[in-house]
C-alpha cells in the first residue's frame, strides 16, 4: 500500500518510549476540564516527585480524526491510558518507562485536585470525566492553538478486560482525542457504507463471497456512542468483522468467523466492482477510499437513517505491523466510522 513514511515523533507517539521533539509539521494541544459555565480546567500529570507535568494531545500532518495523548517530561513522552479500577471507575494514568504509574488531575485555580477516570463505557468508547467534590463530572476536551476543541476519551475494541500493556502495566483503553459528537440513539441502530463518486452519487461499498454473494457493510451505532463506531459485513444477521488487510496493497477485507477473507467493493450500477482500499496512512490513520475506473480516489461514509455522514477509516493503536487477527488471519488495522473533520 502507498503510505507515508513515520517519521521520528511519529514512531515516538506509537511506542509510547522516545525524546520529545515538536516541529512545524506537529501541534500541541492543550488537554482541559470543561466545568458547566464554559471555564476550563488544566488537565496534568504529578510525577513521583510531585512535579506537575503537561498533558498534550499531539496533532501530527493529515490526522485530525485520532490525536495520541500524552504526559511530557521534560524530553521524554509518556503514554496516558486507563487503568483498572476497584470503584468502577477506569483511572486515568501517565506510565513511565520504569513502569511507575502517576496520577492525572484537574486542577482547580482555587486548589486541590480532581480525579480524572473514565466512568462509563458505551461500545468501544470509555467516556473520560472530571470529577469534582460535589460528584458532578466534567467533560475532558482536547483545545487546539486556535481555539477547535476534540474530546478525550478511551478507546478499546475488542471485549478483553485488558486493552494491552505498556511497561508492564496493563491497561483498560487507549486514550485519545477524537471528533466531538453529541447525541446518540436510544437503541442500537444501522448506517448504511456508501462510496461516494465525485460527481455527488453513492454506491454501496459491500463484501464480496466466492461464489458471488454479496454482504452490505453498515457502522453500528450504540446508545451512548457515536464517536466509534464498528464497521461490519451483515450476512444473515451475523456480523462479520472488516479490517485493513497486511497486503502490500492496502485492502479492505471482511473476514469470517471461520477465517475466510472476503474483498470489500463497491459497486456501481452496471454491476462493476470498484476495490476499496487504505491509500495513505497519517499517524493512527488510514485513509479508506474505492478506487474508481480512472483511478480517482471516491470517498467511504457512513450515512445515518436520517442523513448524516461519518468519514469510514482505518485506526492503529499498536506499535506492531500487525494490530491483531480474527480466526488466525492477521490485519493491519481496524475499520470504523468516525465523525467528519471538516478542518
Amino acid at each position: 500500500m502507498p503510505r507515508a513514511p513515520l517519521n521520528l515523533l511519529s514512531l515516538a507517539l506509537l511506542t509510547g518510549c522516545a525524546s520529545m521533539s515538536t516541529t512545524a509539521d506537529t501541534t500541541l494541544w492543550h488537554v482541559k476540564a470543561v466545568r458547566a459555565d464554559g471555564s476550563f480546567v488544566d488537565v496534568k500529570a504529578i510525577d513521583v516527585d510531585g512535579t506537575i507535568l503537561d498533558v498534550k494531545a499531539i496533532e501530527t500532518p493529515g490526522n485530525l480524526h485520532l490525536l495520541d495523548v500524552k504526559a511530557l517530561r521534560g524530553d521524554e513522552i509518556l503514554d496516558v491510558k486507563l487503568l483498572p479500577g476497584d470503584d468502577g471507575r477506569s483511572p486515568l494514568r501517565a506510565i513511565t518507562p520504569a513502569g511507575a504509574t502517576l496520577a492525572v488531575v484537574a486542577l482547580p485555580r482555587d486548589g486541590g485536585r480532581l480525579p480524572v477516570a473514565g466512568v462509563r463505557r458505551d461500545g468501544s468508547v470509555y467516556q473520560i470525566r472530571a470529577i469534582d467534590a460535589g460528584g458532578t463530572l466534567l467533560g475532558i476536551k482536547a483545545i487546539s492553538p486556535d481555539g477547535h476543541l476534540l474530546d478525550v476519551e478511551g478507546l478499546a475494541f475488542d471485549g478483553a478486560a485488558m486493552a494491552g500493556a505498556v511497561h508492564g502495566v496493563a491497561f483498560q483503553a487507549h486514550v485519545k482525542a477524537i471528533p466531538q459528537e453529541s447525541g446518540s440513539a436510544d437503541t442500537e441502530r444501522r448506517w448504511t457504507v456508501r462510496a461516494i463518486d465525485p460527481a455527488g452519487a453513492s454506491v454501496p461499498v459491500r463484501a464480496l463471497a466466492g461464489d458471488g454473494t454479496t454482504f452490505d457493510l453498515h457502522a453500528f451505532e450504540v446508545p451512548g456512542d457515536r464517536h466509534v463506531m464498528d464497521v461490519k459485513a451483515l450476512r444473515d444477521g451475523d456480523r462479520i468483522a472488516v479490517k485493513v488487510g497486511t497486503g502490500a496493497d492496502g485492502a479492505v477485507v471482511a473476514i469470517t468467523s471461520s477465517g475466510d477473507v472476503l474483498p470489500v467493493v463497491a459497486t456501481l450500477p452496471g454491476g462493476t466492482d470498484l476495490p476499496v482500499r487504505a491509500v495513505r496512512r497519517h499517524g493512527n490513520i488510514f485513509d479508506v477510499k474505492a478506487i474508481g475506473p480512472d483511478g480517482a480516489f471516491w470517498g467511504v461514509k457512513a450515512v445515518s437513517p436520517e442523513g448524516f455522514l461519518h468519514d469510514v477509516k482505518g485506526l492503529k493503536l499498536r506499535a506492531t505491523d500487525v494490530e491483531g487477527d480474527v480466526a488466525g488471519v492477521p490485519f493491519e488495522a481496524h475499520v470504523k466510522s468516525l465523525p467528519q473533520v471538516l478542518r
